[in-house]
Protein backbone atom coordinates (compact mmCIF):
# COMPACT_ATOMS: atom_id res chain seq x y z
CA UNK A 1 0.00 0.00 0.00
CA UNK A 2 2.83 2.01 0.80
CA UNK A 3 5.06 1.55 -1.98
CA UNK A 4 3.79 4.12 -4.09
CA UNK A 5 5.34 6.71 -1.83
CA UNK A 6 8.84 5.32 -1.17
CA UNK A 7 10.15 8.03 -4.36
CA UNK A 8 8.83 11.15 -1.90
CA UNK A 9 11.44 9.53 0.66
CA UNK A 10 14.09 8.61 -2.03
CA UNK A 11 17.42 10.41 -0.62
CA UNK A 12 15.78 10.99 3.27
CA UNK A 13 18.09 11.16 6.03
CA UNK A 14 18.96 9.12 7.89
CA UNK A 15 18.50 11.35 11.56
CA UNK A 16 16.60 10.07 14.18
CA UNK A 17 12.93 11.39 15.27
CA UNK A 18 13.09 14.12 17.76
CA UNK A 19 12.72 12.52 21.45
CA UNK A 20 9.56 11.94 22.73
CA UNK A 21 8.82 14.49 25.67
CA UNK A 22 4.78 14.27 25.08
CA UNK A 23 4.98 11.41 28.33
CA UNK A 24 6.04 13.52 30.55
CA UNK A 25 3.40 16.42 29.98
CA UNK A 26 0.64 16.64 31.49
CA UNK A 27 -2.50 18.94 30.88
CA UNK A 28 -3.47 22.23 31.87
CA UNK A 29 -6.02 23.64 33.71
CA UNK A 30 -6.85 25.96 30.73
CA UNK A 31 -8.81 24.61 27.27
CA UNK A 32 -6.65 26.63 24.68
CA UNK A 33 -3.41 25.66 26.66
CA UNK A 34 -4.35 21.93 25.90
CA UNK A 35 -5.47 22.25 22.31
CA UNK A 36 -2.41 24.21 21.75
CA UNK A 37 -0.41 21.15 22.57
CA UNK A 38 -2.29 19.00 19.91
CA UNK A 39 -1.96 21.48 17.48
CA UNK A 40 1.53 21.53 18.31
CA UNK A 41 2.27 17.88 17.98
CA UNK A 42 0.18 17.24 14.84
CA UNK A 43 1.00 19.93 12.78
CA UNK A 44 0.90 20.44 9.33
CA UNK A 45 -2.41 17.13 9.97
CA UNK A 46 -5.18 17.64 7.45
CA UNK A 47 -7.22 15.22 9.38
CA UNK A 48 -7.50 16.28 12.67
CA UNK A 49 -10.41 18.26 13.38
CA UNK A 50 -11.01 20.48 16.59
CA UNK A 51 -14.82 20.60 17.60
CA UNK A 52 -15.46 23.73 19.54
CA UNK A 53 -18.89 23.80 21.47
CA UNK A 54 -20.30 24.70 24.54
CA UNK A 55 -21.09 22.53 27.74
CA UNK A 56 -24.64 23.39 29.04
CA UNK A 57 -26.98 25.86 28.62
CA UNK A 58 -26.65 29.06 30.77
CA UNK A 59 -24.21 28.85 32.54
CA UNK A 60 -22.25 27.28 30.03
CA UNK A 61 -18.79 25.83 29.97
CA UNK A 62 -16.22 25.36 26.84
CA UNK A 63 -15.42 22.52 25.59
CA UNK A 64 -13.92 20.96 22.61
CA UNK A 65 -13.26 17.44 20.86
CA UNK A 66 -10.53 16.45 18.77
CA UNK A 67 -10.67 13.49 16.45
CA UNK A 68 -9.44 12.45 13.00
CA UNK A 69 -11.51 13.31 10.33
CA UNK A 70 -13.08 10.20 8.50
CA UNK A 71 -11.99 7.61 11.29
CA UNK A 72 -14.86 8.30 13.75
CA UNK A 73 -18.93 7.44 13.60
CA UNK A 74 -20.15 11.15 13.43
CA UNK A 75 -23.65 10.37 14.24
CA UNK A 76 -22.39 8.62 17.39
CA UNK A 77 -20.54 11.77 18.14
CA UNK A 78 -23.25 14.15 17.45
CA UNK A 79 -26.07 11.62 18.87
CA UNK A 80 -23.93 10.17 21.90
CA UNK A 81 -21.62 12.61 23.21
CA UNK A 82 -22.56 15.74 21.64
CA UNK A 83 -26.60 16.17 22.33
CA UNK A 84 -26.65 15.10 26.13
CA UNK A 85 -23.23 17.65 26.79
CA UNK A 86 -24.82 20.51 25.28
CA UNK A 87 -28.28 19.67 27.10
CA UNK A 88 -27.28 20.03 30.77
CA UNK A 89 -29.42 22.25 32.47
CA UNK A 90 -28.50 22.32 35.72
CA UNK A 91 -25.75 24.77 37.07
CA UNK A 92 -24.80 22.90 39.77
CA UNK A 93 -23.49 19.60 37.42
CA UNK A 94 -21.49 21.75 35.91
CA UNK A 95 -19.79 23.31 39.03
CA UNK A 96 -19.38 19.54 40.53
CA UNK A 97 -15.32 18.29 41.05
CA UNK A 98 -15.49 15.30 39.29
CA UNK A 99 -17.09 16.62 36.54
CA UNK A 100 -15.55 13.63 34.24
CA UNK A 101 -16.30 11.09 36.17
CA UNK A 102 -19.95 12.30 36.36
CA UNK A 103 -19.91 12.88 32.54
CA UNK A 104 -18.18 9.41 32.22
CA UNK A 105 -21.34 7.84 34.56
CA UNK A 106 -24.34 10.05 33.35
CA UNK A 107 -24.33 11.28 30.00
CA UNK A 108 -21.94 9.56 27.64
CA UNK A 109 -22.42 5.67 29.32
CA UNK A 110 -23.53 4.78 25.78
CA UNK A 111 -20.26 4.51 24.52
CA UNK A 112 -17.13 3.35 26.29
CA UNK A 113 -15.01 5.95 28.02
CA UNK A 114 -11.78 6.63 29.73
CA UNK A 115 -10.65 9.39 31.62
CA UNK A 116 -6.34 10.84 30.66
CA UNK A 117 -3.71 12.39 32.74
CA UNK A 118 -1.03 13.05 30.19
CA UNK A 119 -0.44 13.87 26.73
CA UNK A 120 1.16 10.74 25.36
CA UNK A 121 -1.94 8.69 26.19
CA UNK A 122 -4.21 10.81 24.89
CA UNK A 123 -2.24 11.03 21.22
CA UNK A 124 -2.30 7.16 21.33
CA UNK A 125 -6.35 7.27 22.23
CA UNK A 126 -6.43 10.04 19.01
CA UNK A 127 -4.29 8.09 16.58
CA UNK A 128 -6.35 4.86 17.46
CA UNK A 129 -9.51 6.29 15.95
CA UNK A 130 -11.19 7.78 18.91
CA UNK A 131 -11.99 11.33 20.21
CA UNK A 132 -10.83 13.46 23.19
CA UNK A 133 -12.87 15.48 24.65
CA UNK A 134 -11.12 18.75 26.62
CA UNK A 135 -13.22 21.21 29.18
CA UNK A 136 -12.41 24.56 30.27
CA UNK A 137 -11.05 24.09 34.04
CA UNK A 138 -10.33 20.86 34.19
CA UNK A 139 -6.60 18.90 33.97
CA UNK A 140 -7.93 15.78 32.07
CA UNK A 141 -8.94 14.79 29.00
CA UNK A 142 -11.84 12.07 28.37
CA UNK A 143 -11.42 9.21 25.60
CA UNK A 144 -14.22 8.87 23.94
CA UNK A 145 -14.63 5.26 21.84
CA UNK A 146 -16.96 6.51 18.71
CA UNK A 147 -14.31 4.73 16.24
CA UNK A 148 -15.98 3.97 12.84
CA UNK A 149 -16.18 0.65 12.28
CA UNK A 150 -17.59 0.58 9.04
CA UNK A 151 -15.63 1.07 5.64
CA UNK A 152 -15.65 0.11 2.22
CA UNK A 153 -13.93 -3.32 1.33
CA UNK A 154 -10.19 -2.33 0.74
CA UNK A 155 -8.93 -4.84 -2.27
CA UNK A 156 -5.61 -6.44 -2.95
CA UNK A 157 -4.10 -4.15 -5.38
CA UNK A 158 -3.95 -5.26 -8.72
CA UNK A 159 -0.67 -4.06 -9.99
CA UNK A 160 1.54 -4.09 -6.96
CA UNK A 161 1.22 -7.63 -5.30
CA UNK A 162 3.10 -8.44 -2.47
CA UNK A 163 3.98 -11.72 -0.67
CA UNK A 164 4.45 -10.13 2.72
CA UNK A 165 2.69 -7.31 4.73
CA UNK A 166 -0.10 -5.56 4.32
CA UNK A 167 -2.11 -5.92 0.85
CA UNK A 168 -4.49 -2.95 0.98
CA UNK A 169 -4.79 -1.20 -1.94
CA UNK A 170 -5.63 2.79 -2.62
CA UNK A 171 -9.13 3.62 -3.39
CA UNK A 172 -10.88 6.70 -5.55
CA UNK A 173 -11.58 8.62 -2.33
CA UNK A 174 -9.10 10.91 -0.75
CA UNK A 175 -10.46 10.42 2.98
CA UNK A 176 -10.50 6.87 2.72
CA UNK A 177 -6.93 6.57 1.49
CA UNK A 178 -6.00 8.87 4.38
CA UNK A 179 -7.46 6.85 6.94
CA UNK A 180 -5.54 3.59 5.38
CA UNK A 181 -2.46 5.07 6.58
CA UNK A 182 -3.44 6.77 9.48
CA UNK A 183 -4.47 3.06 10.56
CA UNK A 184 -0.85 1.61 9.51
CA UNK A 185 1.28 4.35 10.87
CA UNK A 186 -0.06 5.38 14.38
CA UNK A 187 2.37 8.01 15.08
CA UNK A 188 2.15 12.11 15.37
CA UNK A 189 4.98 12.07 12.95
CA UNK A 190 3.32 11.28 10.10
CA UNK A 191 2.18 14.66 8.47
CA UNK A 192 -0.67 14.89 6.02
CA UNK A 193 -0.30 18.70 4.17
CA UNK A 194 -3.48 19.41 1.82
CA UNK A 195 -3.24 21.25 -1.71
CA UNK A 196 -5.65 22.34 -4.12
CA UNK A 197 -4.82 21.89 -7.43
CA UNK A 198 -6.44 23.02 -10.75
CA UNK A 199 -8.04 26.79 -11.50
CA UNK A 200 -11.43 24.85 -12.57
CA UNK A 201 -11.51 21.32 -11.15
CA UNK A 202 -9.96 22.57 -7.90
CA UNK A 203 -8.89 19.21 -6.82
CA UNK A 204 -7.88 18.68 -3.41
CA UNK A 205 -4.54 16.57 -2.72
CA UNK A 206 -2.25 15.50 0.24
CA UNK A 207 1.09 14.91 0.45
CA UNK A 208 1.80 12.56 3.21
CA UNK A 209 5.05 11.89 4.94
CA UNK A 210 7.30 11.37 8.12
CA UNK A 211 8.61 14.24 10.12
CA UNK A 212 11.87 13.15 10.75
CA UNK A 213 12.52 11.17 8.06
CA UNK A 214 11.61 12.47 5.05
CA UNK A 215 14.32 15.08 3.55
CA UNK A 216 12.46 18.56 4.55
CA UNK A 217 13.94 19.67 1.16
CA UNK A 218 12.54 17.43 -0.93
CA UNK A 219 9.00 17.23 0.50
CA UNK A 220 9.10 21.08 -0.12
CA UNK A 221 10.13 20.39 -3.94
CA UNK A 222 7.55 17.57 -4.59
CA UNK A 223 4.78 20.78 -3.08
CA UNK A 224 6.70 23.11 -5.51
CA UNK A 225 6.76 20.73 -8.57
CA UNK A 226 2.70 19.97 -8.23
CA UNK A 227 1.88 23.19 -7.44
Amino acid sequence: MLRGLKNWFRGAKEAAPAPDQASTQEFYYKLELNIQLFRELLDNCVDVKYRYFQLGTQPSRAACIIYLDNMIDKKSLEDNVLAPLTGIKTASFLQEADLLNRIEQQLVEAIETKIIPKLDKAVAVLLDGQGILFIDGINQALGLNIKRLEIRSIEEAASETAVRGPRDAFVELLGINLTLLRRRLKTPQLKMEKLQLGNLSKTDVVIAYLKGIADPEIVEEVKNRIS
